[in-house]
Protein backbone atom coordinates (compact mmCIF):
# COMPACT_ATOMS: atom_id res chain seq x y z
CA UNK A 1 0.00 0.00 0.00
CA UNK A 2 2.81 2.18 0.74
CA UNK A 3 4.26 2.21 -2.82
CA UNK A 4 0.92 2.70 -3.90
CA UNK A 5 0.74 6.01 -2.02
CA UNK A 6 4.35 6.96 -3.12
CA UNK A 7 3.11 6.00 -7.24
CA UNK A 8 0.28 8.19 -7.18
CA UNK A 9 2.02 11.20 -4.84
CA UNK A 10 4.90 11.05 -7.68
CA UNK A 11 2.26 10.98 -10.32
CA UNK A 12 0.46 14.10 -9.08
CA UNK A 13 3.51 16.13 -8.63
CA UNK A 14 5.31 15.84 -12.09
CA UNK A 15 1.96 16.19 -13.40
CA UNK A 16 1.14 19.49 -11.33
CA UNK A 17 4.84 20.62 -12.76
CA UNK A 18 4.25 19.44 -16.07
CA UNK A 19 1.13 21.50 -16.29
CA UNK A 20 2.37 24.77 -14.27
CA UNK A 21 5.23 25.50 -17.06
CA UNK A 22 4.50 28.15 -19.48
CA UNK A 23 6.45 28.73 -22.00
CA UNK A 24 5.91 31.84 -24.60
CA UNK A 25 8.30 31.15 -27.47
CA UNK A 26 8.08 33.32 -30.26
CA UNK A 27 9.30 31.37 -33.57
CA UNK A 28 10.84 33.80 -36.75
CA UNK A 29 10.88 32.70 -40.01
CA UNK A 30 13.39 30.44 -41.05
CA UNK A 31 16.79 32.32 -42.03
CA UNK A 32 18.23 30.90 -45.58
CA UNK A 33 21.75 30.13 -44.97
CA UNK A 34 24.17 31.29 -47.30
CA UNK A 35 26.14 28.26 -49.59
CA UNK A 36 29.08 27.65 -47.83
CA UNK A 37 28.57 29.91 -44.46
CA UNK A 38 27.61 28.48 -41.19
CA UNK A 39 26.19 30.89 -38.26
CA UNK A 40 29.05 29.79 -35.45
CA UNK A 41 27.28 31.77 -32.46
CA UNK A 42 24.62 34.68 -31.51
CA UNK A 43 27.35 36.60 -29.62
CA UNK A 44 24.47 39.28 -28.16
CA UNK A 45 21.71 41.01 -28.80
CA UNK A 46 19.97 44.57 -27.61
CA UNK A 47 16.13 45.87 -28.66
CA UNK A 48 16.97 46.45 -31.90
CA UNK A 49 18.55 43.11 -32.98
CA UNK A 50 21.12 40.75 -32.31
CA UNK A 51 24.98 39.70 -33.37
CA UNK A 52 25.95 36.92 -35.14
CA UNK A 53 29.71 35.46 -35.75
CA UNK A 54 29.05 33.73 -39.04
CA UNK A 55 32.42 31.01 -40.61
CA UNK A 56 33.02 30.18 -44.55
CA UNK A 57 35.29 27.76 -45.27
CA UNK A 58 37.42 28.04 -48.49
CA UNK A 59 38.32 24.89 -49.64
CA UNK A 60 39.10 22.72 -52.38
CA UNK A 61 39.45 19.50 -53.40
CA UNK A 62 38.94 18.21 -50.15
CA UNK A 63 41.75 20.40 -48.39
CA UNK A 64 40.47 23.07 -46.00
CA UNK A 65 42.63 26.94 -46.74
CA UNK A 66 41.26 29.15 -44.34
CA UNK A 67 38.34 30.50 -42.11
CA UNK A 68 36.81 33.53 -43.20
CA UNK A 69 34.72 35.04 -39.74
CA UNK A 70 32.08 37.72 -40.54
CA UNK A 71 30.54 39.69 -37.55
CA UNK A 72 26.65 39.73 -39.03
CA UNK A 73 23.66 42.13 -37.34
CA UNK A 74 20.12 41.01 -37.89
CA UNK A 75 17.06 42.67 -36.99
CA UNK A 76 14.04 41.56 -34.46
CA UNK A 77 12.37 40.51 -37.87
CA UNK A 78 15.75 38.45 -38.66
CA UNK A 79 16.84 40.12 -41.47
CA UNK A 80 20.47 40.81 -42.24
CA UNK A 81 20.97 44.26 -41.83
CA UNK A 82 24.79 44.18 -42.98
CA UNK A 83 27.48 41.02 -42.59
CA UNK A 84 31.51 42.49 -42.12
CA UNK A 85 34.50 40.32 -42.42
CA UNK A 86 36.56 39.85 -39.12
CA UNK A 87 40.28 40.74 -39.63
CA UNK A 88 42.46 38.34 -37.67
CA UNK A 89 45.63 39.70 -38.95
CA UNK A 90 48.03 41.99 -37.09
CA UNK A 91 50.52 44.02 -38.97
CA UNK A 92 52.97 43.17 -35.97
CA UNK A 93 52.19 40.17 -34.69
CA UNK A 94 50.44 38.38 -38.13
CA UNK A 95 47.95 35.51 -37.78
CA UNK A 96 45.38 35.56 -34.64
CA UNK A 97 43.97 32.74 -33.31
CA UNK A 98 39.93 33.92 -32.39
CA UNK A 99 38.96 33.06 -29.52
CA UNK A 100 35.44 34.81 -29.04
CA UNK A 101 33.02 37.29 -29.62
CA UNK A 102 31.32 38.44 -26.68
CA UNK A 103 28.82 41.61 -25.97
CA UNK A 104 29.10 42.69 -22.94
CA UNK A 105 27.95 45.66 -21.31
CA UNK A 106 26.47 47.24 -24.40
CA UNK A 107 29.71 46.67 -26.47
CA UNK A 108 31.17 43.72 -28.68
CA UNK A 109 34.42 42.63 -27.33
CA UNK A 110 36.80 40.10 -29.37
CA UNK A 111 38.98 37.57 -27.92
CA UNK A 112 42.53 36.30 -29.44
CA UNK A 113 45.44 34.99 -29.56
CA UNK A 114 48.87 34.68 -30.99
CA UNK A 115 51.51 32.16 -29.94
CA UNK A 116 55.34 34.08 -30.05
CA UNK A 117 57.28 31.81 -31.10
CA UNK A 118 60.68 33.60 -30.06
CA UNK A 119 59.28 33.82 -26.93
CA UNK A 120 58.01 30.70 -26.03
CA UNK A 121 54.89 32.11 -25.16
CA UNK A 122 50.90 31.87 -25.74
CA UNK A 123 49.26 35.88 -25.16
CA UNK A 124 45.14 36.10 -25.19
CA UNK A 125 44.28 39.84 -26.42
CA UNK A 126 41.00 41.44 -26.37
CA UNK A 127 39.74 44.49 -27.87
CA UNK A 128 36.58 46.44 -28.40
CA UNK A 129 34.73 46.14 -31.81
CA UNK A 130 32.88 48.74 -33.50
CA UNK A 131 28.74 47.55 -34.08
CA UNK A 132 30.40 47.38 -37.78
CA UNK A 133 32.94 44.67 -36.71
CA UNK A 134 35.88 47.68 -36.77
CA UNK A 135 38.49 47.69 -34.29
CA UNK A 136 38.08 50.54 -31.50
CA UNK A 137 40.76 51.55 -29.58
CA UNK A 138 43.93 49.70 -28.69
CA UNK A 139 44.04 45.65 -28.32
CA UNK A 140 45.22 44.70 -24.48
CA UNK A 141 47.13 42.43 -23.56
CA UNK A 142 45.02 40.18 -20.61
CA UNK A 143 47.21 36.83 -20.19
CA UNK A 144 49.63 34.76 -21.31
CA UNK A 145 51.15 31.19 -20.70
CA UNK A 146 54.82 30.34 -21.06
CA UNK A 147 55.52 26.84 -22.93
CA UNK A 148 58.01 25.21 -23.95
CA UNK A 149 56.96 24.24 -27.66
CA UNK A 150 54.19 24.77 -29.98
CA UNK A 151 52.75 22.04 -30.15
CA UNK A 152 51.80 22.44 -26.13
CA UNK A 153 50.86 25.96 -25.97
CA UNK A 154 47.78 25.91 -23.39
CA UNK A 155 44.49 26.97 -24.29
CA UNK A 156 42.17 29.99 -22.77
CA UNK A 157 38.58 29.96 -22.22
CA UNK A 158 36.31 32.96 -21.71
CA UNK A 159 32.61 32.77 -19.59
CA UNK A 160 30.25 35.58 -19.42
CA UNK A 161 28.15 36.02 -16.24
CA UNK A 162 24.57 35.43 -16.68
CA UNK A 163 23.62 38.84 -16.30
CA UNK A 164 26.43 39.69 -19.03
CA UNK A 165 28.08 42.41 -16.64
CA UNK A 166 31.43 40.26 -16.26
CA UNK A 167 33.68 37.73 -18.23
CA UNK A 168 35.79 35.09 -16.44
CA UNK A 169 39.23 34.40 -18.25
CA UNK A 170 40.23 30.72 -17.72
CA UNK A 171 43.85 29.28 -18.78
CA UNK A 172 44.77 25.73 -19.01
CA UNK A 173 48.29 25.66 -18.70
CA UNK A 174 50.18 23.19 -20.64
CA UNK A 175 50.70 19.75 -20.28
CA UNK A 176 53.78 17.97 -18.52
CA UNK A 177 54.32 14.35 -18.91
CA UNK A 178 53.61 12.21 -15.92
CA UNK A 179 56.70 9.66 -15.43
Amino acid sequence: MKKFIVVIVNYLLCVHISYSQDIDISWGPLLKENKGGTIVAIVGHDQNGYYAVRNYVVASALITYADKLYLERYTTSHEMEYSHEIKLKDEELGKMKYEGIYYVGGKLIMFTSHYDKKADRNIAYAEHLSESGEPEGDRIEIDRLFSDKIANKGSFQFVVSEDQSKILVIHQEMYKNII
